[in-house]
């Protein structure tokens, strides 16, 4: 009798509380949300392990918690840990045969590919992303702007100017179509930069503008996230030698940095 009762307590505690994991992967999402990384890592960590006892039911939940620590990693400047997470998303998001998690999957582990410099690796990762997502049908404009940007930076990289503006302006049509401010602004921060890299530094800083309006009405004007951006509003400003407005955003892009939890 005390056999069955030790086995009956400790399969309880192997016991899966879906609930309690759904909660804590909601509360990563916040603190992703505010900037604040170092705890969303934790979270998410806390989120795999409990889980892991959930069955198949629970594989898009592991999975989304597995592509967020890839992307938190990178950020956090560990792209060979955030690589080995978004290689087991991959896996794990095959084995659920759902198109959507797959192409999310495929799209993270392109992003973490290129932050490790394995640029030709990455290409086949997010052109299996858009061929899923075009597949899919539906309204999915905003999943293959984010794919055609990662492309065009991709092709950016690669110093193929020409290609990565052609994938942007794919990629803004599907992004305005579906009226997400912040995935239009960072296709459009995105493409200030190849114009800045070719010399054309107005036309930059009429789409780096579009941008900060976009992204300041998403995310509220005092948001860490907007950082790069006005980093790259001061650099474009300082070449127009514009250096006042340029010092200016530099230092709220300084202090937005500080803001981010890492």
């Amino acid at each position: 009798m005390r056999l069955v009762f030790g086995l009956l307590v400790a399969a309880a505690a192997l016991a899966c509380d879906f609930s309690a994991v759904e909660a804590r992967e909601r509360l990563a999402g916040e603190a992703i949300g505010s900037g604040r990384l170092s705890e969303a890592r934790k979270i998410l960590r806390a989120v795999v392990d409990g889980s892991e006892t959930c069955g198949e039911s629970a594989l898009p939940l592991r999975t989304r918690a597995m592509m967020g620590l890839a992307g938190l990693e990178r950020v956090l400047g560990h792209p060979k840990e955030g690589l080995a997470w978004a290689r087991r998303a991959v896996t794990l998001a095959e084995t659920s045969q759902t198109a959507p998690l797959q192409a999310d999957a495929l799209h993270t582990l392109a992003q973490l590919l290129a932050a490790a410099g394995k640029f030709y690796d990455a290409e086949p990762a997010i052109q299996r992303a858009l061929e899923i997502w075009q597949r899919e049908g539906g309204d999915h404009g905003v999943e293959m702007a984010s794919c055609l940007n990662t492309l065009a930076v991709l092709h950016l990289t690669l110093a193929d100017p020409g290609g990565a503006r052609r994938h942007l302006r794919r990629a803004l049509t599907y992004g305005r179509a579906s009226g997400a401010d912040l995935a239009v602004a960072g296709t459009l921060h995105a493409l200030a930069t190849v114009e800045w890299q070719e010399g054309r530094s107005q036309e930059s800083l009429s789409l780096l503008e579009e941008a900060r309006v976009l992204a300041e009405r998403a995310l509220g004007p005092g948001h860490p996230y907007l950082a790069n951006l006005l980093a790259s509003y001061s650099r474009v400003l300082s070449s127009l030698h514009r250096k006042t407005e340029a010092r200016q955003y530099r230092d709220r892009a300084k202090s937005l940095t500080l803001m981010l939890d890492r």
